[in-house]
């Protein structure tokens, strides 16, 4: 893990903002669900 990812990854939890560890494929797939789940009226 980068320097930058172990101090944000704390900091983001703390907010309840989602923050995704692992490779690219992981974010863009995690980027488009919640695109999809924000685009789709309740």
């Amino acid at each position: 893990m980068s320097p930058v990812a172990a101090r944000t990854g704390p900091g983001v939890g703390e907010y309840g903002v989602p923050y995704v560890t692992g490779p690219l494929w992981r974010q863009y797939a995690s980027m488009w669900g919640r695109v999809l789940r924000h685009a789709v009226p309740e």
